[in-house]
């Protein structure tokens, strides 16, 4: 995945120390994105489930920060979704 304009934003805004306008920044512009992805791998799931995995990813998020040395930041958030996911195909089985 190419790191687009809000990724690059957002690795500039943690290099020089602003981890909350980073992440700010990457729930407004990632928020549907995200909700599209988590979606699409829990087809038929309720909304609520929906809601409850997008939102254990951004408290993830807002409980780590985002690594300084990371790249691409939309990437990061669609692996911490895959193993929000997983919990839940964890907990059906």
């Amino acid at each position: 995945m190419e790191p687009d304009s809000v990724d690059l934003e957002s690795v500039r805004l943690v290099a020089a120390g602003d981890q909350r306008r980073a992440l700010a920044r990457l729930a407004e512009a990632y928020r549907d994105h995200l909700r599209g992805y988590v979606g699409r791998r829990l087809a038929g799931a309720a909304q609520a489930q929906i809601d409850d995995v997008c939102g254990a990813v951004w408290t993830a998020v807002a409980a780590d920060g985002l690594p300084v040395e990371l790249k691409a930041p939309r990437g990061w958030l669609i692996g911490i979704a895959r193993h929000k996911i997983a919990d839940v195909f964890d907990e059906r089985s």
